[in-house]
């Protein structure tokens, strides 16, 4: 028996898999997770196949998703306003935030760049030279393969 992120990241890899992706699966699995669940599974999903699940999900997307996955569109409110949440649970030390972990896993290079841009000319220091949250930030970043810094 498996537990239940190891059978989630079957379940994903099996839905990735088919002749036609069922993405379905991975938007339920994805929708009701919560984030520490997704973490989890994305954990399994990469201990059992050696790739990660965006990986995986990039490589078997083509069209409008593959294009909405790598989109270069930037939007400047959204990207002031998410640097405004990600400063505000960075000042109140609130480090597994369930924000700071949706706007890193929900959006593109290029809107994370945006972000961090924001941040470092609202602030006056770049993200990762925030001292307190700096390891946790980086673990974050880890999880998902954006590679920003």
């Amino acid at each position: 028996m498996l537990d239940p992120e190891d059978r989630e990241a079957v379940i994903a890899n099996a839905a990735l898999k088919q002749a036609i992706t069922d993405y379905r699966v991975i938007v339920e699995l994805s929708c009701t997770s919560s984030p520490e669940e997704l973490l989890d599974m994305k954990r399994a999903y990469r201990a059992r196949y050696k790739h990660s699940l965006e990986e995986q999900l990039a490589a078997h997307t083509s069209g409008d998703l593959r294009e909405r996955y790598d989109g270069n569109e930037i939007d400047t409110k959204l990207a002031n306003s998410e640097s405004i949440v990600l400063h505000n649970t960075i000042k109140d030390k609130v480090l597994n935030h369930d924000e700071i972990m949706r706007i890193v896993s929900t959006r593109s290079k290029a809107q994370l760049i945006a972000t961090f841009n924001h941040y470092k000319d609202d602030y006056g220091t770049s993200i990762t030279k925030v001292k307190m949250t700096y390891l946790t930030f980086c673990k974050i970043l880890d999880m998902y393969p954006i590679h920003l810094l």
